[in-house]
């Protein structure tokens, strides 16, 4: 955007206006609510705040740790103009960094004088609180910048002359002011080769906020179908039924009938009675 630059290299043009690289600090809840920002080249513990936005069609509103372009108006009210939802890298994942300062390691694991870092554990893995002096290494009152860390951040540390030392932590909940530090009550994510730093040794700390999700995916394909189940096994028998009622009583039939002959002796003389003539063969039946 050729006329930005022309703004900040020609002041004769008009007023003189200036375009900052900053970082959202503050998630933008609707399109008239105004965002935060942190303008790392002014003042990186320093947070600007209630700065209106121009809405894009195109992505979501600005989000922390979003990349962002700061502008003056003529009526020295700062814009967001443009910004990348698309959040930096930082070290060892896909996070975006908001700020990172200098502070000299603490083997206390108790408290952290002023200046320095430490954890309340000797070792990266088994560590659940970080201790953060309000005052950086620079002499910078980092107040601001801690007061900013929330739950599901990222804290990371790394020893500046070795990089194999480093460890790097979730924040479970808000940091605690301690005085002259705060306490951050983490879990621990990963950490370097090389062990622990130093005492006294110059470390940055790096704090980074989740990166913003990518859109859902398409629905994959579907799977093949799974093998037949085995047969269940035999279930118990129902109870019996309750007895009918008796019949009524059928028809006496009025002879014998065969062939030829008569029989000498019957089994009986209802319907369906059966004699067998044994001099003849002959099946007489009842009718």
């Amino acid at each position: 955007m050729s006329y930005l630059r022309d703004e900040i290299e020609s002041p004769a043009q008009g007023v003189f206006r200036t375009v900052w690289s900053g970082i959202i600090a503050a998630d933008a809840a609707t399109t008239r609510d105004p965002v935060s920002v942190i303008i790392p080249s002014l003042d990186e513990t320093l947070r600007w705040d209630n700065i209106k936005w121009v809405t894009r069609t195109d992505a979501p509103a600005p989000k922390r740790g979003d990349a962002c372009l700061v502008i003056l108006d003529d009526a020295n009210q700062p814009w967001v103009v443009e910004w990348y939802p698309q959040v930096a890298y930082a070290p060892g994942g896909g996070t975006g960094t908001i700020v990172s300062a200098p502070w000299k390691w603490t083997t206390s694991t108790t408290t952290a004088a002023d200046r320095y870092v430490g954890i309340n554990t000797a070792v990266w893995s088994t560590a659940t609180s970080i201790h953060l002096a309000k005052t950086n290494d620079n002499g910078t009152d980092t107040t601001n910048y801690l007061q900013q860390v929330q739950p599901g951040d990222t804290l990371y540390i790394q020893q500046q002359s070795d990089p194999t030392k480093w460890g790097r932590y979730t924040v479970t909940t808000a940091g605690t002011d301690q005085g002259t530090y705060y306490s951050f009550p983490v879990t621990y994510t990963d950490s370097g080769a090389g062990g622990m730093p130093g005492n006294n040794q110059d470390c940055v700390v790096t704090l980074s906020v989740p990166g913003t999700p990518g859109p859902q995916g398409p629905p994959g394909p579907q799977g093949a179908t799974g093998p037949q189940g085995a047969t269940g096994a035999q279930g118990v028998p129902g109870p019996t039924g309750p007895q009918g009622p008796q019949g009524n009583q059928g028809t006496r039939g009025s002879l014998w009938t065969t062939g030829t002959g008569a029989p000498t002796s019957s089994t009986g003389n209802n319907p369906s009675d059966q004699y067998l003539d044994g001099a003849s063969g002959d099946v007489w039946t009842w009718s």
